[in-house]
């Protein structure tokens, strides 16, 4: 397995170097919007070689988008264009920052073949267990792949609670891990330490609802 650098959380609220095995990861990605010819990053994760999910707030109101094939922002990337984003019917921003706060987007080509997408999780983790959240916000100005490990601290129907402290903008629409599963995706820090998330398995049905019949040629 290829083991890299990374972010770990410690009880400090401080960030230390651990040891990821990102192949495990790599479903775990970074887009790029634009809003009124302004740029915004978010993070993303691949459930097929030309599908992602991510946060609806991430995707809405765009002009356009991308997703890098790289683990860092960079104007150098390769990147594939969105062809098509599809937000949740029951999101709106005006009544709940975190509710069906998901999005489905279909690329214009597909991944490579070393992007594996993620398998959704059909069911979830007891309380207190523990998490693994990858996402791309800024940290020391820049837009680095980072992993941490919340708890989950309670579990509202369609929505997750993590106890994450370290959340930060920019690491929306990323994806909650469990047992290599996407359990859920990061949608919003409330207050210091409360991260809400979508909790995935009640939205499986409605995910497979929104995908191609069939993947695209690659055009890289």
């Amino acid at each position: 397995m290829n083991f890299k650098t990374a972010i770990a959380a410690s009880s400090l609220l401080s960030l230390n170097t651990q040891a990821v095995d990102w192949d495990a990861f790599s479903s775990s990605a970074l887009i790029e919007v634009k809003r009124n010819s302004q740029v915004f990053t978010s993070s993303a994760v691949v459930i097929k070689r030309n599908v992602i999910l991510t946060a609806a707030h991430s995707v809405e109101n765009i002009d356009e988008g991308h997703i890098h094939l790289g683990h860092s922002f960079s104007t150098n990337n390769p990147k594939i264009k969105f062809k098509k984003v599809i937000i949740h019917q029951g999101y709106d921003k005006s009544k709940s920052n975190f509710k069906n706060d998901i999005a489905v987007v279909i690329l214009e080509s597909n991944l490579p073949e070393t992007v594996r997408p993620v398998t959704l999780a059909t069911n979830g983790p007891d309380l207190s267990e523990v998490v693994d959240r990858i996402g791309f916000g800024g940290r020391e100005g820049k837009n680095l792949r980072t992993w941490t490990n919340p708890t989950i601290v309670a579990h509202h129907d369609d929505t997750l609670v993590l106890n994450d402290s370290l959340s930060v903008i920019g690491d929306s629409g990323g994806p909650i891990y469990h047992k290599q599963q996407l359990l859920g995706i990061h949608s919003t820090l409330e207050g210091q330490d409360r991260t809400y998330a979508v909790y995935v398995p009640n939205y499986v049905k409605w995910i497979y609802e929104q995908l191609p019949i069939r993947e695209v040629e690659v055009r890289l």
